[in-house]
């Protein structure tokens, strides 16, 4: 590789290591937080789900941003947003000014995950970009390991900042590289139209769909903010929906969820994303209260997810004639780890014998993460590809965000015996797991099939 090469692989890199560092950044140091700027309990969901729903709500903008104009362009932006952002977190004097931080640490990690593939894709060719593309998923993976570490270790008053500080030196390198790579430039195409309109139902939907969630937690379910904001939900989804069928370049394609494949590959993402990563706020609560840990030892304890996925996504090559046993296989996985945390917790365990649900958990999300990708770009037509990559992304991030509001409001609510809750919130997530695990089956198209058993002949 040229050092040129070289520097657009190594922003990239910075890129996805800030991004994942930051989505499980307050993972165990919530409390701590909400502790020291006196938040409530939807205020610290929010704290956590704040990045991650903006994060998925504006992937498809930006992508469609960065086609249009340049991908570069939109990576630098992004860096100097995800800068501004952090910083705000990093002052922030009350928990609304960390909150709103946090959204904007998001929009700007949006940016950065839009344009990172297309970055590396358009740089690289043949074994380079193999190359390339492994590198950046481990820097992936270490990103969302330190994030949950340094989550423990700085879950003290004041100290949590420092989350957010030692991050700054890092996203600065980052974009002094960004700016001066030339690599990733448009090649001169027609620019697209933005969909503003349904870019802004999208964002309505998750971000009413999320507070619904969290609003259960602390109002109840049939309180106004509750039930209002299912009434936002339901309007933007009826907004979207019209918008997108009229469109002429719609940020949603309808076109995409006509392939029956595709559809199964988006529920599939979102259920995994949030039986496997959304639990972990409830488990780090349990762990460092029933569990007796203190918060070092309890990020330390589900940071051993993310080595498993670590370990099973780099060493492990499925021919893509078995995606779909591995799919099967990797959901399963993940369904039996939940509910084997799910029995720890009810039980009351030692904590240590989560590590053995944790590492199954894990490496169930190491099977599926690299295949889903595969499979809901193979299953659109070739002019949808960019929107299907997009869509998934999208999906996966608000299954995060769904599952943290979820998992934490039923917890919340079942309170009848110690640890009760969140042995409850396990449960829900290992069904819905398992949903996803059929609805992927069933709805595989007849062609698929077939093509599947070709394969493995």
């Amino acid at each position: 590789m040229t050092l040129r090469r070289w520097l657009t692989l190594t922003a990239c890199c910075l890129g996805t290591f800030l991004l994942l560092v930051h989505t499980t950044a307050a993972t165990v140091s919530v409390a701590a937080i909400a502790r020291d700027l006196d938040a409530g309990f939807a205020q610290g969901q929010w704290i956590i789900n704040g990045y991650s729903l903006a994060v998925g709500a504006l992937l498809l903008a930006a992508g469609a941003v960065g086609d249009a104009l340049d991908h570069r362009r939109v990576f630098v932006s992004g860096m100097v947003v995800f800068i501004l952002g952090t910083t705000g977190c990093a002052a922030a004097p009350t928990a609304s000014v960390l909150i709103a931080s946090r959204v904007v640490q998001g929009v700007g990690g949006a940016a950065l995950l839009a344009s990172m593939i297309p970055l590396l894709v358009h740089s690289y060719t043949g074994r380079q970009r193999a190359t390339a593309l492994a590198i950046w998923s481990v820097c992936s993976a270490m990103g969302g390991t330190i994030g949950t570490l340094g989550s423990g270790l700085l879950a003290q008053p004041s100290l949590w900042r420092w989350l957010f500080i030692a991050s700054l030196p890092v996203a600065v390198t980052g974009l002094v590289i960004a700016v001066v790579i030339t690599d990733g430039a448009p090649d001169g195409g027609p620019a697209r139209r933005l969909d503003w309109l349904g870019t802004g139902w999208t964002i309505g939907v998750l971000g009413s769909a999320t507070f619904a969630l969290t609003a259960a937690g602390e109002f109840g379910i049939a309180s106004r903010w509750t039930l209002g904001a299912i009434g936002v939900t339901l309007i933007s989804i009826t907004g979207l929906v019209t918008t997108e069928r009229r469109v002429a370049a719609p940020a949603l394609p309808p076109g995409l969820f006509a392939s029956r494949q595709f559809v199964g590959a988006v529920v599939t993402a979102f259920a995994y994303y949030l039986a496997a990563f959304g639990p972990l706020p409830t488990m780090a609560l349990w762990l460092t209260g029933f569990g007796g840990l203190d918060p070092a030892a309890a990020a330390a304890l589900l940071a051993v997810q993310q080595v498993g996925f670590i370990v099973v996504a780099a060493l492990l090559r499925v021919p893509e004639r078995h995606h779909t046993a591995a799919l099967a296989l990797g959901m399963i996985a993940i369904v039996v780890g939940v509910l084997l945390a799910a029995v720890v917790v009810a039980a009351a365990l030692p904590a240590s014998v989560m590590l053995g649900p944790l590492v199954l958990s894990g490496a169930g999300a190491g099977v599926v993460t690299p295949i889903l990708p595969h499979r809901a770009t193979e299953a659109a037509a070739p002019a949808l590809a960019g929107a299907a990559a997009g869509t998934l992304n999208a999906v996966r991030q608000f299954g995060l965000a769904a599952g943290v509001a979820a998992c934490s409001a039923v917890a919340r609510a079942t309170t009848t015996t110690p640890g009760a809750g969140a042995a409850v919130a396990l449960l829900l997530a290992a069904a819905v797991a398992t949903a996803g695990l059929i609805a992927q089956r069933a709805l595989r198209a007849p062609e698929a099939v077939a093509r599947d058993r070709r394969r493995a002949a």
